[in-house]
């Protein structure tokens, strides 16, 4: 088993190794090694959290799970690829693999996701890393690809994306957050290339990037449900103002254009999921409320009153749910040190938000463009839906990490302090401003 962790180690720094080598002409090569290490001890601190300090959990469950396929491979490989492939169940020895596909459909894909690497290292620790490293490689080619195309803060995107406490360390280890958020990390990104770069998409990137809409749909559909339709509103919006260019006149006009597009899809979304359709949503939703709030034995949970009652209560406790989406859990919500650290963490955004939407305010809000709105939206609709579904503080922490990383860089991207510290930490904006301001113009 020693030899080959060993293996395993040599063989990931020799891919991480070839990898860093294709990254040279990224914008934010220079901090590729600092966030890479970061991230894969966040990996074994998560692993050590569920070990160590709660005892049990979905790490442990699934580290549990994982293994038992992997013995299963190695002592009976005809019952293996049945369960694994037909989810056949037969001998009550597979007890264990049937009541999780019955009970957590999501939880099973997960674990089944995890096995093939189980096969090759029953290790805990080591499948902790290679999953954190997924979740860094997906976040990486995004925070790239949104500074190559955009004129933004290279601070911001690195903050936001590699460095920021709760996104680095919930999107780390055998947490279902790792692969869905490393999943949307490359869908965003090769999305962005696409249509913005205007490059035809390669056969691996296509592979890459359906693999990761059916890992986001297997484990969260609503956030699949968000993600595909913005995503398919921008595009027709942008086809719409290109066969009209007149359009591109008229802000106002290309905005409506634009929420015409999403209300016509978002309501056409039961096709995707019946709990979607607008007959659905609020019991699907407040099934799951009620569920949480039992299987939390009312513990470290926050209640929406008018939501309990009827569908209209979903719209008086919008506001709420939004707050507590954004900046929850607050003080005297959770228990631990983990819950404070949260706490403290949410308090300090908190009074970055006010300081930004005072200033943008202040500035009516000028140079906003339409990918502000749909960040926008994509922030409002993720953390409404999370605390209508899910009002555990404890959930709330790790779910919300879906949406997180474009909050944090909406909030920084102008900020002045970040702004300043770009100038530090990448020696080259300097040099870019200085070639330009000393450019030849013509007149």
């Amino acid at each position: 088993m020693i030899l080959l962790i060993v293996l395993h180690i040599s063989f990931l720094l020799f891919y991480l190794y070839v990898q860093q080598l294709f990254e040279r002409d990224k914008p934010l090569y220079s901090w590729f090694y600092t966030t890479l290490v970061l991230k894969v001890l966040s990996g074994l601190a998560m692993g050590a959290l569920y070990l160590y300090y709660y005892g049990s959990g979905d790490v442990l469950n699934t580290y549990t799970n994982v293994s038992r396929f992997a013995v299963l491979f190695y002592s009976d490989n005809a019952k293996f690829m049945d369960i694994y492939f037909h989810n056949h169940f037969i001998g009550s020895e597979e007890l264990a693999f049937k009541e999780l596909f019955s009970q957590s459909p999501r939880q099973w894909f997960f674990v089944k996701l995890i096995v093939p690497l189980g096969i090759l290292i029953d290790n805990y620790w080591m499948l902790n890393v290679y999953v954190s490293v997924f979740s860094f490689l997906g976040l990486w080619n995004l925070a790239n690809r949104i500074v190559s195309i955009f004129s933004i803060s290279k601070t911001a995107v690195v903050i936001a994306f590699l460095l920021f406490p709760s996104v680095v360390f919930w999107s780390s280890g055998m947490i279902k957050e790792s692969v869905l958020l490393g999943s949307i990390g490359f869908c965003m990104s090769f999305y962005l290339k696409w249509v913005y770069e205007r490059r035809r998409p390669e056969v691996l990137e296509l592979i890459i990037f359906l693999l990761g809409l059916l890992i986001i749909w297997n484990i969260k559909y609503y956030v699949f449900s968000i993600l595909f339709f913005l995503m398919i509103t921008h595009f027709i919006h942008r086809m719409v103002v290109a066969s009209f260019p007149w359009l591109r006149e008229y802000r106002v006009h290309r905005i409506v254009i634009y929420y015409l597009v999403l209300a016509n899809l978002g309501l056409s979304a039961g096709w995707i999921h019946p709990n979607l359709s607008i007959d659905n949503l609020y019991h699907a939703l407040h099934s799951n409320y009620v569920d949480t709030i039992f299987s939390s034995k009312g513990q470290n949970v926050f209640y929406l009153t008018h939501f309990e009652q009827d569908e209209w209560g979903m719209v008086w406790d919008l506001p709420k749910a939004l707050f507590f989406g954004l900046f929850g859990p607050f003080v005297n919500s959770g228990k631990g040190w983990i819950a404070w650290l949260a706490v403290l963490e949410n308090y300090v955004l908190l009074l970055i938000a006010t300081y930004f939407v005072v200033d943008q305010s202040r500035k009516k809000w000028k140079g906003w463009t339409l990918e502000h709105l749909i960040v926008v939206n994509y922030i409002v609709l993720m953390a409404s839906f999370l605390s209508f579904a899910s009002p555990n503080w404890g959930s709330l922490m790790r779910y919300k990490v879906s949406f997180t990383p474009l909050f944090i860089l909406l909030l920084l991207s102008e900020l002045p302090m970040i702004l300043k510290l770009d100038f530090i930490l990448f020696p080259e904006v300097v040099k870019e401003i200085e070639k330009t301001d000393t450019s030849p113009t013509t007149d």
